[in-house]
């Protein structure tokens, strides 16, 4: 799960997208959103994002630490941003 950069849907398909490859199966990202833990984050309605990932939020889309960018939604972006936010902070503070 950690290698996981983002899931998005692509037509009827969900591309799972890791820093090597990416893989493509059929199943809805409502599904796939379900069985994720807590640090995959729904931030457009066709893309879920490993906040392990994040380098910083932007205006319109986060940056991941690979250069890579994954959209925010319309409307979905302050309450995205301070989920990400929210779980950063508590990373940063949790005892390893």
């Amino acid at each position: 799960l950690r290698e996981i950069l983002y899931i998005e849907i692509y037509g009827r398909e969900a591309v799972l997208h890791t820093a090597k490859q990416s893989y493509t199966f059929h199943r809805s990202l409502s599904e796939i959103e379900q069985e994720l833990p807590e640090e995959f984050l729904r931030c457009h309605r066709s893309y879920l994002v490993n906040m392990r990932h994040i380098a910083r939020a932007e205006a319109g889309d986060f940056l991941l630490k690979d250069g890579r960018q994954v959209p925010i939604g319309t409307g979905m972006g302050p309450n995205v941003r301070q989920r990400f936010f929210d779980w950063a902070f508590q990373q940063a503070w949790e005892v390893k």
